[in-house]
Formats: structure tokens, C-alpha cells, sequence
């Protein structure tokens, strides 16, 4: 086997392992990414390398070590303003941001989104534009704003209906209900019972559980 087939077989598991820590099988995202961080790191592959280390360090952080988890998505940011790879400085400060809000460190969750929405300004809308939206929603609610976050939500998932980004949704339903503020009414937004049911949504996405949302 090539070299380039092995660097392709460990992104490979690199984007199973991002599958994982949204599906909440932490353990299993952690067998995936860091052997597979170290194999990209080992041929020079920068960029993938920082999506594994970004990918793991949300595993890392979702599993107790936030300390580590954000050190690690903060160094895939670095990387990817280094290189210049836009999107995925935008992802990276979205995800520092998310693991920011599972740690409680709502001021520095702020400014990391404060980051990303300047990278969107430059970028336009992409799907990541729901992320960041879902991740702004968690803040307000984190912080007991929830008529602000009942008056934002349907815009939230006017445009996430737009963008296909069904697990935005998700886990902005159950965020919100384990917060106590509630949901949008499917006929508000124009989804279909099994796209506002976080249950049913859950199951088709293969979701465990949704290890970004902070202990209750």
C-alpha cells in the first residue's frame, strides 16, 4: 500500500471519528482520531492534520478535559490561519466556541463566536453558518435569555432548513428543552413532525446522545 493510500485510509477515519463525537460515541471517536491524527501528522498533511486534532480535542473536552480539548481546537485554529484555509478557521473557532459552552466559559464562547462570524463575513454563508447560529443560540440560552432565544428561533431554523443542517437542529430542540425555554411549533417554521421531534430525529441520525450539551 502507497503512502498516499495510507494518508487516505486515516482521513478516512478521521471524518468516521468526526461522525462519532456528533453521535456521541466518544470512546470510538477517540480510537479513531488520534491514531489518525498521528498518521497524517507523520506525512505532512497540515490541514487534515488540524481537522483530527480539532476533532479530537471536541472528544477530549466532551469527555472532562476541557483544559486539553480546548488547547487542542485552539491549536487546529491556529493552524488553519496559518495556512489560510478560511472554512476551516471558521469551523474551528464555531467548535472552540462549542466546547467553550460546555465548560461554562460563556465570555470566551462569545468572543470565539465573534471570530467566526468575522470569517463568515468573508466566506458567505455556508453550511457552518447554522453551527455557528446553533452555538449563539446555546449562549443566550446558557445565560437564562430565553425570550431572546424564543424570538431568534425561528430564523435559526428558517435557515438551517436551508442548509440541510438537520443535527443544528437537533441540538438546538434538546438544548433548549433541557434549558427550559421550549421549541418552536412545527407550523412556525415549516418542518415536519419528524424533523422537530428530537427523538425521532435523533434515531435518524444515528445519535446516541449529544455530548456538547452541558451536564444537567
Amino acid at each position: 500500500m502507497t503512502a498516499g493510500d495510507l494518508a487516505g485510509a486515516a482521513m478516512s477515519r478521521v471524518n468516521l471519528g468526526e461522525l462519532r463525537v456528533n453521535q456521541g460515541r466518544l470512546d470510538e471517536a477517540m480510537a479513531l482520531l488520534a491514531p489518525g491524527r498521528r498518521e497524517l501528522e507523520s506525512y505532512g498533511y497540515r490541514m487534515m492534520t488540524a481537522v483530527a486534532t480539532m476533532q479530537l480535542g471536541r472528544a477530549m473536552a466532551f469527555l472532562g478535559d476541557v483544559d486539553g480539548g480546548v488547547a487542542m481546537v485552539s491549536a487546529a485554529a491556529d493552524t488553519f490561519d496559518e495556512i489560510g484555509s478560511h472554512i476551516e478557521s471558521l469551523e474551528a473557532r464555531a467548535r472552540l466556541a462549542e466546547v467553550l459552552v460546555f465548560g461554562g466559559r460563556l465570555a470566551q464562547a462569545e468572543g470565539a463566536v465573534a471570530q467566526a462570524r468575522a470569517l463568515e463575513r468573508d466566506v458567505g454563508e455556508t453550511p457552518l453558518s447554522a453551527l455557528v447560529d446553533r452555538i449563539d443560540l446555546m449562549i443566550a440560552a446558557a445565560r437564562g435569555e430565553g425570550a431572546a432565544v424564543r424570538a431568534r428561533l425561528p430564523a435559526f431554523l428558517e435557515r438551517a432548513q436551508r442548509l440541510d443542517a438537520l443535527y443544528e437542529v437537533l441540538v438546538i430542540h434538546s438544548a433548549l428543552e433541557q434549558a427550559g425555554i421550549g421549541r418552536a411549533e412545527p407550523e412556525v417554521v415549516g418542518f415536519s413532525d419528524a424533523v422537530t421531534d428530537p427523538r425521532r430525529l435523533a434515531r435518524a441520525l444515528g445519535v446516541v446522545t449529544l455530548p456538547m450539551l452541558p451536564p444537567a
